[in-house]
């Protein structure tokens, strides 16, 4: 198992999305649970599922959101024990006037050591073997490391916080049905008239034109402003586009100027109100215009030419045909989106979830990693630069994607269930071929040399959860399924690999050399 983890290996595996599914799996499959204390000290727990007399005395209360407070009571004659243990290491390794090496009293180590030092380092030492055995006697088995809440002595009490798997009740989802909504011929004919309007007005271009002016029209102009008998502006070559909506210099400006020609000539008060844009706000004046050029934007026409100036298409009817099949392959994509949020909306109402904040801090922690890996392929060298570009602080980051990762958590919970109750099973040949993919990947000749057993459970999981949703999405759109127990791949259940694994020491090796 450790050779997935050679530095040449994480960085192929970055690269190759079928090997991100089978490196998270790896992943998820050798955290084990451990403990977190208050000085900060975590320790691997190797769970054993034996379990043994105790003389531990355990209580437990369990809170909301899936989790176990733990309080566990050790008898004063096992901390003795532990103290003269203690004791004895002591007088080996350090020396005591008056002793040979290892000969000092117990008595003796306690009055020079100190015995609060000592039981300082006992409490400490004891925290992680206590945390087991309590594990071990519970038959418990965290899906995250628990918590080292509070430690009181006289006599000795740790009181532990320990998340529990988390827990689904699910409905029936075998009556679930969601329509999927595909746009009609018309809507999609339409939709295409719609673009090709759109890449027109792309191309319109302006032309001369011998007709009346009109709104939106571009026109060229000799202009002169009269206020009381002075004149304010004059300019020979003067260009604007009437407007009905704002007008220009004045309310009266545009209309008088729409409906000239070119060549025409008139004259006409204004009054430029308090909104005008010009510097005579609140005076009455005289304007004077010639209309020297009108332009008008010209759309092109929908011919062969047009398709030839706007694509590779060679006519007209084979753009049609293009953009056509562009919007249904969108309309498509959008249909299976809104399907897919529909299902997800009608499996979540008929579901009920539990599951401790630690899961979702994990998984967080998991999107956080993809997210860095992702804007990585956009050129921002870590996810502290981007969120600087962002003006966004990680703590602001990390409650957007809260909610994405509860949504996961609740995702997997159900495919794990529908998995379950339906009793789908992964065939050792998908296992294999999965497996095959990631030694192409990595230039192992051979995955069955190699020891991937600590990672089987996790692809072994990640494959049922895909044949989950794919029946999932089948029933919601009515196809015929399988009643449960009766899938094709039941009858061929995932076991052990038939050839002998590689030594661990061996697969680093062969690993390390690709």
């Amino acid at each position: 198992m450790a050779a997935l983890f050679l530095p040449s290996a994480r960085r192929k595996l970055k690269r190759t999305p079928v090997l991100q599914v089978f490196f998270s799996a790896v992943h998820s499959c050798v955290i084990l649970p451990r403990l977190r204390c208050p000085r900060g000290h975590q320790h691997q727990i190797l769970m054993d599922r034996r379990t043994r007399m105790t003389d531990l005395k355990i209580t437990q209360q369990e809170l909301e959101n899936r989790q176990l407070r733990i309080t566990v009571e050790v008898p004063q004659q096992r901390v003795e024990r532990e103290m003269r243990k203690l004791a004895r290491d002591l007088a080996r390794r350090y020396r005591f006037p008056g002793f040979r090496p290892g000969k000092a009293p117990y008595h003796v180590v306690v009055a020079r050591v100190g015995r609060e030092e000592m039981l300082d380092q006992i409490v400490e030492g004891m925290a992680q073997d206590i945390y087991q055995e309590m594990l071990k006697t519970l038959d418990l088995e965290p899906p995250t490391p628990g918590s080292l809440l509070d430690v009181t002595r006289d006599p000795l009490v740790y009181e532990f916080e320990v998340p529990l798997p988390p827990r689904i009740e699910l409905g029936d989802y075998r009556s679930i049905r969601v329509p999927v909504e595909l746009p009609k011929e018309e809507d999609i004919q339409q939709l295409v008239d719609e673009q090709l309007e759109t890449m027109r007005e792309r191309h319109r271009s302006w032309q001369t034109v011998e007709e009346p002016v009109g709104y939106g029209d571009l026109v060229n102009l000799s202009i002169k402003v009269t206020i009381d008998d002075e004149v304010v502006l004059e300019n020979d070559d003067w260009d604007f586009m009437p407007s009905e909506d704002e007008y220009t210099l004045a309310p009266e400006f545009d209309s008088n100027i729409v409906g000239l020609k070119a060549g025409d000539k008139k004259t006409f008060a204004v009054h430029f109100d308090e909104k005008s844009n010009a510097a005579w706000r609140g005076k009455d004046g005289v304007v004077e215009v010639s209309i020297s050029e009108v332009q008008r934007q010209v759309l092109p026409e929908l011919d062969d030419d047009f398709a030839l100036m706007v694509s590779d298409a060679d006519s007209l009817e084979e753009l049609r045909e293009q953009l056509a099949g562009q919007q249904k392959a969108l309309s498509q994509a959008e249909a299976e989106e809104n399907f897919e949020r529909e299902l997800w909306e009608r499996v979540f109402e008929i579901a009920h979830f539990e599951f401790p904040d630690s899961v979702v801090d994990e998984e967080l922690e998991m999107l956080l990693r993809q997210q860095e890996e992702r804007i990585k392929n956009y050129g921002i060298e870590s996810l502290s630069e981007f969120l600087r570009l962002q003006n966004k602080s990680e703590e602001e980051f990390r409650a957007e994607l809260r909610p994405s990762a509860e949504e996961r958590i609740k995702q997997k919970l159900v495919l794990d269930e529908i998995a379950r109750r339906e009793g789908l099973q992964v065939p050792e040949s998908e296992v294999q071929e999965t497996l095959d993919a990631v030694a192409k990947d990595m230039d192992v000749d051979d995955t069955r040399k190699v020891d991937w057993n600590a990672a089987r459970e996790s692809l072994v999981a990640h494959l049922k959860r895909g044949k989950a949703l794919e029946l999932l999405y089948a029933i919601a759109r009515g196809e015929e399924v399988p009643a449960p127990g009766e899938h094709d791949d039941q009858a061929t259940e995932t076991s052990e690999p038939q050839a002998e694994a590689m030594p661990a020491e061996a697969a680093h090796e062969n690993l390390g050399e690709a």
